[in-house]
């Protein structure tokens, strides 16, 4: 039976593959490390284009739960 490679021996490729996504660069060292939220991009798989949207439907639904039967109904 052929095992997959780990990730650190795949070879890496020019473009992503789909549904993939790759770390963004890091900031700060040790304890302090962090991700650069600012470099994450669509480049990088990550994308965030929806997400104030969503958070706006999750509150209205938290608050009226009826609220959001007749949003998914209309959106349907």
């Amino acid at each position: 039976m052929a095992t997959r490679p780990s990730s650190s021996t795949d070879v890496q490729s020019a473009a992503a593959a789909p549904g993939t996504a790759e770390a963004p660069p890091r900031l700060g060292e040790g304890c302090l490390a962090r991700y650069d939220l600012q470099a994450a991009d669509e480049h990088l798989g990550a994308d965030f284009s929806a997400a104030a949207a969503l958070w706006r439907r999750l509150q209205a639904e938290a608050v009226d739960p009826a609220a959001a039967d007749g949003e998914i109904a209309q959106s349907s």
